[in-house]
């Protein structure tokens, strides 16, 4: 594995482990709050962080193999894939799950997460150091970065999002585990400007 990515993956796994274990002791009341400004509740924001690697693989699958790709739909047609649009595809995921266990959803996420950690195993100098273009989602305007530095901002997506359910956990803001975790996670800007 490229030296450059160990530390990286190390901390992707620690903060999807936090994540999980953030997940699976909120309560039922909890999970079905509605998170503030967002069209979302708690438990949706669990089922986004499980399924987003599905098309997070494929995109990071074909970085590997010299194809690079934008991220997609994994069940969508080649023609289709120009007006992929990331926020429709996620409320699509979450809107299938809404009756699943936060157990089972946990674990699929699991499953795809070490799928994905042997993927970014594979990640050369050269894939790291690539501009590829971002197409964009609600928050962030479409525009070419380097793959590395996305990398570094993308390894935050778990606590960025406990920071959003917490919106919705007011009471559960002052754990000292919970704090003691999203205190100590660097929040990169956007674009991102440092990468590995």
């Amino acid at each position: 594995m490229n030296v450059r990515m160990t530390p990286l993956i190390e901390t992707v796994r620690d903060h999807r482990d936090r994540f999980d274990r953030f997940a699976l002791e909120l309560r039922d009341d909890e999970l079905q709050r509605p998170v503030p400004g967002s069209g979302w509740t708690v438990k949706d924001y669990i089922t986004h962080i499980a399924t987003i690697d599905l098309t997070v693989r494929e995109w990071f699958r074909s970085m590997v193999e010299g194809t690079p790709a934008i991220p997609a739909d994994p069940n969508a047609k080649p023609e289709e894939q120009p007006a992929f649009d990331i926020d429709a595809w996620n409320n699509k995921q979450v809107a299938r799950r809404r009756d699943q266990p936060v157990e089972t959803i946990i674990e699929e996420g699991r499953v795809l997460r070490d799928e994905l950690l042997d993927i970014m195993a594979q990640f050369t100098d050269e894939v790291l150091d690539s501009e590829i273009p971002f197409p964009g989602d609600a928050n962030r305007p479409a525009q070419d970065i380097n793959f590395g530095a996305y990398l570094v901002s993308w390894a935050t997506h778990e606590p960025a999002h406990a920071l959003d359910m917490l919106r919705a956990l007011p009471e559960r803001q002052d754990n000292p585990e919970l704090r003691r975790w999203l205190d100590s996670v660097e929040f990169q800007e956007w674009p991102p400007a440092k990468g590995l």
